[in-house]
């Protein structure tokens, strides 16, 4: 069995970037998290137009699809839910001819994800989770990061808030079957998985360049409806549409945190802390532990008992 993280990247010259050197500092830090995985064999694959001058240092599951060739992904061509979405399709076709993995998370490049979260997820394929009619996980549960940016260019964790609903504020929330996914793919061009495969490797290196002419061919296919808030690139791209379109359960753990405060968001809330829902606090030591920003630690997903009490006091604050 296979995982994939597949993570977009925004374009260096994207009009919301204010710093790139930023956005990279906390891809970085990202994928440490996601490397950390307890499961090993969990892959990342990375879809950006501008590969970092540290792509090589990560181990031999992380890879970086190149798409500076294409026109299709020229800045602000297209808004961030059709950028975003087509990011994730290629990911996935890729994923898909290369991997055939059983289980996909669309994560964002600045967030981060608990280390046992892809061996949770596929352990549990042979219980409820495995039912054909559930197309995924829904993370509800996720903390709020507040992160800033030193002076000597490293990222700063500030403080972690546990967040009620975190599925609507953050876009690393879901993990999707690669049947449920593909499904929607096909409703594309019903032969899309098998005609993608002429412009794709049998395997990938750490920096793949994705020819223009795939990009090209999917955009083609896609642009006369992929406006349309039911199409499968404008779902993909925006987190919150999804839950209309795939049949999730609950995943029962805190899965998932998003950072705030690095400045370079594409969010309507512009990456800020969203005080109102604030539930509790972890300190930043158990997060980073938790998350793999730290040293790869074993985590035991019942929340530890400080936690539990400062949860219990802000609700009956309440």
């Amino acid at each position: 069995m296979s995982f994939v993280f597949i993570l977009p990247v925004v374009h260096p010259q994207r009009s919301k970037v204010s710093n790139y050197h930023h956005v990279e500092i906390a891809l970085k830090q990202t994928l440490e998290s996601l490397q950390n995985q307890t499961y090993n064999d969990a892959k990342i694959i990375v879809v950006c137009c501008q590969i970092p001058s540290w792509a090589d240092r990560f181990n031999q599951n992380v890879f970086f699809l190149d798409v500076s060739n294409s026109e299709i992904f020229s800045p602000d061509r297209n808004n961030t839910k059709v950028d975003k979405g087509l990011k994730y399709s290629l990911g996935i076709l890729y994923a898909t001819a290369i991997f055939q993995p059983r289980l996909y998370m669309l994560a964002d490049a600045d967030d981060y994800v608990n280390t046992q979260l892809a061996d949770y997820a596929l352990n549990s394929l042979t219980g409820t989770f495995g039912n054909k009619d559930i197309d995924g996980y829904l993370v509800d549960k996720g903390l709020q990061v507040e992160v800033d940016i030193s002076s000597e260019e490293q990222l700063e964790y500030k403080a972690a808030y546990l967040i009620k609903h975190f599925n609507t504020s953050c876009g690393t929330c879901r993990v999707f079957k690669q049947e449920s996914l593909a499904q929607k793919l096909l409703e594309i061009d019903s032969n899309i998985f098998q005609k993608s495969k002429q412009w794709i490797p049998n395997q990938l290196g750490t920096i793949t360049e994705v020819p223009s002419d795939l990009s090209i061919w999917l955009d083609r296919l896609c642009s006369d409806s992929y406006l349309e808030n039911w199409h499968i690139v404008n779902v993909l791209g925006r987190h919150i549409k999804q839950d209309k379109h795939f049949n999730f359960i609950l995943f029962p753990h805190v899965g998932a945190a998003k950072a705030c405060g690095h400045g370079n968001h594409d969010g309507p809330r512009e990456g800020g802390l969203n005080q109102k829902k604030i539930i509790g606090q972890l300190a930043t030591s158990d997060f980073k532990k938790k998350f793999g920003i730290a040293k790869k630690r074993a985590f035991d997903f019942s929340l530890i008992s400080d936690l539990k009490m400062k949860i219990a006091f802000r609700l009956n604050q309440n």
